[in-house]
C-alpha cells in the first residue's frame, strides 16, 4: 500500500504514518526476537520513518534513535535502514571511493581507512566467518583493523576481534599472506577454531550505526553530493 502511495505521489498524512509505526514498534515489543515470523517488518517500519521525515526531520530522528536500543533486531534494523537513507552522509561510499583514489589502505586518508577497514571485516566475517577474513588480504591489517573498531566506539567486536587475533597468533596476523595462510592450516590442521561468526554477524546493524556516528564527527569527509554516488 505504502509503495502504491509513493509512486502515484500520494502522500500519507502524518497521524496515519504515526499510528501504523506505533502499530509495528507494537508487533515488536511483544514479538520474540528468537523466533519472530516478521522478517520485513524492518523494510516497513523504516519506510515509514522516511516518509514521517517528510512531515517532521526531527520527530523522525527521534523515532530512530528509539528504535536503535530496542531489543528486537528487527526494530533496530529499521532504525538503520531508515538512518542510511535519511543521512546526507555516505561513509561506506566514500571509503571505498578513497580506496580506489588512494591505490590501496596504506594511502588512504585517517577517517576514511577507519570506516574501509571496519566495512571490509563486517563484510567478510558475515559472508565467510573469521577465517575468510584472515585469508583474504583483508586479514593483512589486522592490528589497524582492532585499532578501527575501538576509534568508533565497536568495543564489543574489538573483543571478538582480539579472542580471533589470540587463537591466529603473531603469525595468523601478519601482513604477508603466505605466512597467514601457513598458520591457518596449521591451526585447522590440530583442530583449533575462532570466535562464533553469529556473533559477530549479529553486531552488524550497530557497527553500521557506529560508523555514521564517526562519519557525523568529519561530516566533510564523508559527504558526497553527486547524485549518482547516492548509498551508503
Amino acid at each position: 500500500m505504502i509503495e502504491a502511495l509513493n509512486e502515484q505521489g500520494i502522500p500519507i498524512p502524518r497521524q496515519q504514518l504515526e499510528s501504523l509505526l506505533d502499530a509495528a514498534v507494537k508487533i515488536l515489543d511483544e514479538d520474540d526476537p528468537g523466533d519472530s515470523e516478521y522478517v520485513s517488518l524492518d523494510s516497513l517500519l523504516a519506510e515509514l520513518i522516511c516518509r514521517l521525515a517528510d512531515h517532521d526531520s526531527d520527530t523522525a530522528a527521534q523515532r530512530m534513535r528509539v528504535l536503535r536500543k530496542h531489543r528486537h533486531p528487527h526494530a533496530r534494523s529499521a532504525s538503520q535502514r531508515a538512518r542510511e537513507r535519511l543521512s546526507p552522509l555516505k561513509p561506506i561510499k566514500a571509503a571505498l571511493r578513497g580506496y580506489k583514489i588512494a591505490g590501496g589502505v596504506r594511502g588512504m586518508r585517517d577517517e576514511h581507512r577507519i570506516v574501509y577497514l571496519v566495512f571490509v571485516l563486517e563484510a567478510e566475517v558475515s559472508n565467510g566467518g573469521w577465517w575468510q577474513w584472515v585469508a583474504n588480504p583483508s586479514g593483512a591489517y589486522a592490528h589497524e583493523t582492532l585499532d578501527a573498531l575501538k576509534t568508533i566506539g565497536a568495543n564489543a567486536a574489538a573483543i571478538e576481534m582480539q579472542n580471533a587475533m589470540r587463537v591466529l597468533g603473531p603469525d595468523g596476523c601478519s601482513a604477508a599472506q603466505t605466512i597467514r595462510q601457513r598458520t591457518i592450516d596449521q591451526l585447522m590442521t590440530s583442530g583449533k577454531s575462532l570466535p562464533d561468526d553469529g556473533v559477530f554477524w549479529q553486531m552488524r546493524d550497530e557497527l553500521q550505526s557506529l560508523i555514521y556516528d564517526y562519519a557525523e564527527r568529519f561530516p566533510e569527509a564523508f559527504r558526497i553530493t553527486d547524485e549518482r554516488n547516492s548509498g551508503k
